[in-house]
């Protein structure tokens, strides 16, 4: 990840932070159509050159600006509203290459300080995961395993306490569960996270 600090001025020049032409392209890309670009990316569309053998969540953070950061946020926020209020995939996505798309989209949340996007997915969680579960899934890119992974991180509050201790009771996902609610800040009064992931993993209620 680049050491530069972040900047509110987008219009200046992309500070260099890889050589590859391809990926150069891509950050001016993002600058002039922020969600065309991010769609064209996650999509597989976009040719990154030296970093196309990688999915988006492992490229980005290596040359990714920070500069880039806010814009890059509000693209993924937007293409996850835009979808969120869809059904059906996008026209001309297979479905693996939706659920791929879909992975990718919650990984950045994983790797980059993408505040907004987060902040609105972990608003919604409950809703977002039933919406999850009615889109293409496959073995290899399970979309809801990333989805899970980036709303354990951050939490500031315990809002998410309810949504955890659903998905502890089940097999598919406890562990992932209970790690996002080992992950919530303590209350004093409230039973510590670790005795109530305990008695939920063991088949309490």
């Amino acid at each position: 990840m680049s050491k530069h600090m972040p900047s509110d001025e987008l219009t200046t020049p992309t500070i260099a932070t890889t050589n590859d032409p391809s990926a150069l392209k891509w950050l001016n890309d993002l600058i002039q159509s922020p969600e065309a670009a991010l769609d064209n990316l996650l999509m597989g569309g976009t040719w990154m050159g030296g970093y196309s053998g990688l999915e988006a969540p492992q490229a980005l953070p290596q040359f990714l600006p920070f500069s880039h950061e806010a814009v890059l946020d509000g693209a993924l926020l937007a293409w996850l509203v835009n979808h969120f209020q869809q059904e059906a995939r996008p026209l001309g996505a297979t479905a693996k290459q939706y659920a791929g798309a879909l992975a990718q989209a919650f990984g950045l949340l994983h790797v980059l300080p993408l505040s907004r996007s987060h902040a609105w997915c972990r608003e919604r969680a409950p809703v977002l995961w039933l919406w999850l579960n009615r889109q293409p899934i496959f073995a290899s890119l399970d979309h809801r395993g990333s989805f899970l992974r980036a709303m354990g991180m951050g939490q500031t509050n315990q809002d998410l306490r309810p949504f955890w201790i659903d998905l502890c009771k089940q097999p598919r996902w406890s562990a992932l569960a209970i790690r996002g609610l080992r992950a919530m800040p303590c209350v004093p009064g409230l039973p510590s996270h670790d005795d109530v992931a305990c008695v939920l993993k063991n088949g309490g209620r």
